[in-house]
């Protein structure tokens, strides 16, 4: 029970952070969000900023947060905008991985069906564009 409620805590907290991520003018303020997001790396996902690339792997604590079914569309969000900002900061790899993340949680909620919203178009236009960045 105490490991169940400790998980509720920390995931609501993350919650919280990719909130106030999302928030950010990550076009305006990139170095603002660059720097919370690799504050939100280290504090929630345990990796250094360099080891992004971990987050393609399978890992039970990292994946809790990661595919959360009710965070999907923050989190498919947050990695459009990341990897927005690694590009546009001229790390590429870092922006290439982003979109494998998006993949990735994309290949693990596809069993879930969502009427298509304002939210998820928004979000799907957003990947776009990240997509036309990283064919260029």
């Amino acid at each position: 029970m105490l490991r169940r409620d400790y998980m509720l805590k920390l995931i609501e907290q993350f919650a919280k952070m990719v909130a106030k991520l999302l928030d950010l003018d990550f076009i305006n303020e990139p170095e603002a969000f660059y720097s919370d997001f690799n504050s939100l790396l280290n504090d929630y996902f345990k990796i250094k900023p360099d080891e992004l690339n971990l987050l393609l792997k399978e890992d039970a604590a990292r994946d809790a947060m990661l595919l959360d079914e009710h965070s999907k569309n923050s989190q498919l969000l947050l990695f459009a905008r990341s990897g927005f900002v690694f590009a546009k900061k001229g790390e590429t790899e870092r922006a290439r991985i982003c979109m494998e993340i998006i993949e990735r949680i994309k290949t693990h909620h596809s069993s879930l069906f969502e009427f298509p919203n304002s939210e998820s178009i928004k979000i799907e236009e957003e990947i776009s564009k990240l997509a036309e960045i990283l064919e260029q």
